[in-house]
């Protein structure tokens, strides 16, 4: 999930996993993908859930929106720097 969003582009993720589930709500909330439900996920229903990915344009700035957060995110090593100096 994290390597197509900092790709900036749509996702269509179905989660094999409670956790995973949150975080595609999560994306899908964004606006930057679709949720797949499991239990939804027969070709029909990821049919349609790939082409709105491919051609909803609002789908893709929102995923580039997705994008530029996580580049203006501080690096790991930057937070390590930033706690090591608050102790």
């Amino acid at each position: 999930m994290l390597t197509a969003a900092s790709a900036g582009v749509p996702q269509v993720i179905v989660p094999i996993s409670m956790d995973r589930a949150e975080i595609a709500q999560l994306v899908a909330d964004s606006g930057a993908g679709v949720h797949v439900p499991l239990a939804a996920a027969d070709t029909a229903y990821l049919s349609a859930a790939l082409t709105r990915a491919l051609s909803d344009t609002t789908m893709r700035k929102s995923a580039e929106s997705l994008r530029q957060e996580m580049l203006a995110a501080p690096s790991p090593s930057e937070v390590v720097k930033t706690l090591e100096e608050l102790v």
